[in-house]
């Protein structure tokens, strides 16, 4: 068995040596342009791979992408459509989004952003901050990312429900499914964690109607890709809203919190599986 090993901003040799000691009678090369056109893989480990991998690489049997979101695989021309293409389910990755969608809760439920501008303006006023167990925790994806996360808040004490585009059941979490349902569900969200993944379906699936459903003063935590957000949309809503979201933005309207801006920063899995 040829196994073909490439990670863009990967540890090369950490990976490497770690697939030859689970498989040593395996012949395992690291492709480079470089790489002998009569050495030919039946399966390719990915991350972020460059279009001439696959012009090289003709006999592929399967694929299996080192990360939760394929859509840059997807879209990359030239990928043979008919091999089979493997992601990683969780792969530690919900320890790291939990805690960026902690940190957006506990940043804005506290009211953190306007204690900041307080001190900026070397002026104190305690407000009133709400218990957890009343703040409406929506989750939009209930993938294996987004049940986790939603799992762990709950255990937290938060009042979590989740909506995806199919029917999903999970403990302790209250789902709703489908289009038709979407705007009633973003009524009653006091934070949108939207932890869905970019397809044609959820292409600027918040768009100016969507997020007019929200709140007043609804947060908007967008861990997930940024093509499911209408960014436009967002910094045209004439009412406070608050969104800490890996996506393009200039500064939002006056009336609206300000918009904190994250790079998105797309993560493989942390160490070899």
């Amino acid at each position: 068995m040829k196994i073909l090993f490439y990670g863009q901003g990967l540890d090369s040799e950490r990976w490497l040596d770690a697939i030859r000691q689970h498989l040593p009678t395996q012949d395992i090369q690291l492709w480079s342009p470089g790489l002998s056109p009569q050495w030919q893989a039946d399966y390719a480990l990915l991350w972020h791979p460059p279009v001439e991998l696959f012009a090289q690489q003709t006999r592929l049997r399967a694929i299996f992408n080192l990360g939760a979101g394929v859509d840059a695989l997807l879209s990359l021309p030239g990928r043979p459509t008919e091999v089979p293409l493997i992601r990683l389910r969780n792969a530690g990755m919900d320890r790291w989004m939990l805690e960026y969608v902690l940190y957006g809760i506990l940043h804005f439920g506290r009211d953190f952003d306007r204690y900041r501008q307080q001190q900026q303006q070397q002026h104190w006023q305690p407000l009133q901050a709400r218990a957890r167990e009343t703040l409406r925790i929506g989750l939009l994806g209930l993938g294996a990312l987004g049940s986790r996360v939603g799992q762990s808040l709950q255990q937290l004490g938060y009042c979590v429900q989740g909506w995806s585009r199919t029917p999903k059941s999970i403990d302790g979490i209250d789902t709703y499914s489908g289009l038709e349902h979407l705007d009633h569900y973003l009524g009653h969200c006091d934070f949108l964690v939207n932890l869905l993944p970019a397809t044609n379906e959820t292409r600027d699936l918040l768009d100016a109607h969507r997020l007019a459903q929200l709140p007043r003063g609804a947060v908007l935590i967008n861990p997930g890709r940024g093509d499911t957000l209408d960014p436009g949309a967002l910094l045209a809503a004439r009412r406070p809203a608050t969104c800490a979201a890996p996506c393009s933005m200039s500064s939002p309207r006056s009336r609206c919190r300000p918009v904190t801006r994250y790079g998105h920063a797309p993560r493989s899995s942390s160490r070899p599986i």
